[in-house]
């Protein structure tokens, strides 16, 4: 896992496709799986103290046989799926991401909503609910169209992290877009602009990648990319975060 040197990540994220598959070990899996379920269990329960009375069966992946009797959309805008500042420090304690910081010294996490830390949040995707995700874009886009800040001199770079997830219903990318400028739309909704593109105009398909549990899938800022809709039985769910590190001369 992450064997690459920096170089060789660099070139596979500007020069190549745009993105690098890898896999977490098992042991950082199960400690950042258990820090997601917690959380959502902990959101669950003090939002609805008295709804669930067997909090022992209440478990993410199983999330959407549950939905229907809780609101969703109030219930998970991002600040909700925010690892806390103490959930934070387990997960930076994690060999994967010492592994990160062997790559990139310098990395830092953004911290886009202020909230005095990494952020460090996690997605939850309900069996064949296509509200449940956005629209193909590329990540550099929020951040333009929400005037989100950047440090001077330095590149986002994009991990994502599979915790539940059964075959191709997790992730896709549309491989060499990073490399490409697209024209796109965007409308302002749930408290925050957001990019509108449909690839099929462009000619654009997205490929779906193998996203079984501990998965790791790094990609640059300009990549296309998008959630798959979730054709398995289980809820998905992923993590996610945004370095900052060094630009590449």
């Amino acid at each position: 896992m992450l064997n690459l040197s920096k170089k060789e990540l660099d070139k596979n994220l500007n020069l190549k496709e745009g993105f690098m598959i890898s896999q977490i070990s098992s042991e950082d899996l199960e400690i950042i799986r258990d820090l997601v379920n917690l959380h959502w269990k902990k959101v669950i329960l003090s939002n609805y103290p008295k709804k669930f009375n067997n909090t022992e069966t209440l478990h993410v992946f199983n999330y959407h046989k549950i939905s229907e009797h809780i609101d969703h959309k109030k219930l998970w805008p991002m600040k909700n799926r925010i690892l806390s500042s103490s959930d934070y420090k387990k997960f930076l304690n994690t060999n994967f991401f010492k592994k990160v910081k062997n790559i990139y010294s310098d990395a830092k996490i953004s911290d886009e909503n202020n909230i005095g830390h990494g952020e460090i949040y996690w997605r939850i995707v309900r069996p064949k609910s296509p509200k449940d995700i956005g629209s193909v874009h590329a990540d550099r886009w929020f951040w333009e169209i929400n005037n989100d800040y950047t440090p001077p001199n330095v590149r986002r770079i994009k991990f994502w992290i599979s915790l539940w997830c059964k075959g191709n219903n997790g992730l896709g990318v549309i491989p060499n877009t990073q490399k490409s400028k697209y024209n796109f739309d965007y409308e302002f909704r749930d408290g925050e602009n957001k990019p509108i593109f449909i690839p099929e105009k462009n000619n654009l398909k997205l490929l779906k990648l193998n996203s079984k549990p501990g998965t790791l899938v790094i990609f640059h800022d300009n990549l296309l990319h998008g959630g798959c809709i979730n054709q398995s039985d289980i809820t998905r769910t992923s993590i996610e975060f945004t370095i900052f590190t060094k630009k590449v001369n």
